[in-house]
């Protein structure tokens, strides 16, 4: 299930980002509806800090294509590491194709 795939991702983000760690999505659940195209997925987005409170996020998909499952994930920091992170994956989804 994709859901395992996320959950499993989470888990390590939790261990590497140490107590910091915090799973939310602009006020929205971590997770989302990831389909790419006609292909069903799961995103999400995890946030968190490190060392010296330096900010984290990552954002991944999890989709399941014809008799594969590709798993996207990219890691941004800094103060501006989310609004980086929004362009960035709005062109990775425009500029990928699964199939």
């Amino acid at each position: 299930k994709l859901e395992e795939w996320v959950s499993e991702r989470e888990g390590q983000w939790r261990t590497a980002a140490g107590g910091d760690a915090v799973t939310v999505t602009k006020g929205k659940e971590a997770w989302f509806d990831g389909s790419w195209g006609a292909d069903k997925g799961l995103a999400y987005r995890f946030t968190g800090s490190g060392a010296g409170s330096h900010p984290f996020v990552e954002q991944g998909w999890v989709v399941k294509t014809k008799g594969s499952v590709m798993f996207l994930r990219a890691q941004f920091g800094g103060v501006d590491a989310e609004k980086l992170m929004d362009g960035t994956w709005k062109a990775i989804k425009k500029g990928v194709k699964l199939n």
